[in-house]
């Protein structure tokens, strides 16, 4: 199974992400973002952090998932590629991350919920976000 693919849009990017479960799906839409950041790179990691956060739905804990990575990445400079959940639910994540200094090769503004979709497969999950570049 892929873990993500870039899709067409006219203004802005939208990412598709799979994953077997719920937890994979959120961590492959994490990697799916930082590629589109950042050079693909060796995994040499430097600093391991803990996020935790809680939403009222599924679709806003992605979103604001998405949108602390990327806020850690602009603000600390680095690309995170290591994800270990420690505690999901629909409402609630808990994940180390880990990450190394890098330069992004893109930006993005923000992450939006135009569009926004979170969906059980046959084969597992799948979700679509727009990215505000």
């Amino acid at each position: 199974m892929k873990k993500y693919e870039f899709l067409e849009h006219p203004a802005d990017l939208k990412i598709r992400s799979f994953g077997k479960d719920l937890p994979e799906l959120f961590i492959n839409s994490a990697l799916g973002m930082m590629d589109f950041l950042y050079a693909k790179l060796e995994k040499n990691y430097i600093q391991t952090e803990r996020i935790e956060l809680a939403a009222d739905n599924l679709e806003s804990l992605l979103v604001d998932w998405l949108a602390e990575i990327l806020y850690l990445s602009d603000t600390n400079k680095r690309v995170y590629l290591d994800y270990k959940i420690i505690e999901f639910s629909k409402t609630k994540i808990i994940a180390d991350v880990g990450s190394q200094t890098a330069t992004a090769k893109d930006d993005i503004k923000a992450v939006t919920y135009h569009e926004l979709s979170i969906t059980q497969q046959p084969d597992g999950w799948q979700a679509t976000v727009v990215y505000d570049i």
